[in-house]
Parts: C-alpha cells; structure tokens; sequence
C-alpha cells in the first residue's frame, strides 16, 4: 500500500492499520469474555487456539509474563467497545486527512 501511494506521489500515510479480524467495536464479546478469566484460563484459551506453544507451559515465568501482556491487550479491547461509530470510522481532525 505504502509503495504503492508513493509510487503516486502521494503524500504517505503517518500509520497504517493492516487486520484481518473486524474492528474491535465490532465484535469484542471474545475480548470481555477473555478479560474475565483467570491469568491460567487465558493462557489455556490461547494454546487451545495454536497461539502459544504447549512449551510455554513448562516455564511457569514465561507463561505469567505472555498472560500478563495478552491480558493487558485483551482489557484494552474489551474497553473498545462502542467507543467508534460507523460514522466517525475513517475520519481524521488533521486537514487533508480521512476520506
């Protein structure tokens, strides 16, 4: 995309949001689900996934500390919700900016 707008000519975007899950206002009731367990239940719910391999679990440390981060990530989304309408999405107060 970068390359692309600056093969153009154009003027470069300041940040560049790449997802391929809808936006958390979307649908977080995965996030609130998963704000609620346990530092253990995360960490279960996400090697059930593939996420994190089943190693991790040999290390006690290592496994808090990615429960620790993922948790604090999976909160912030949970927070998310609601906070962007359709109508605001894609706007931006900067001049020459958004759609």
């Amino acid at each position: 995309m970068t390359c692309a707008l600056a093969g153009l000519g154009a003027r470069l975007p300041e940040r560049l949001y790449v997802a391929a899950s809808p936006a958390p206002q979307e649908n977080s009731d995965w996030a609130r689900r998963w704000a609620s367990l346990s530092e253990d239940a995360l960490l279960g719910e996400v090697v059930a996934l593939g996420g994190v391999p089943p190693q991790v679990l040999d290390h006690p440390r290592l496994g808090r500390r990615i429960t620790q981060i993922l948790g604090s990530d999976v909160a912030w989304l949970a927070r998310q919700t609601g906070r962007c309408s359709r109508s605001a999405a894609g706007t931006d107060p900067r001049p020459g900016w958004g759609p």
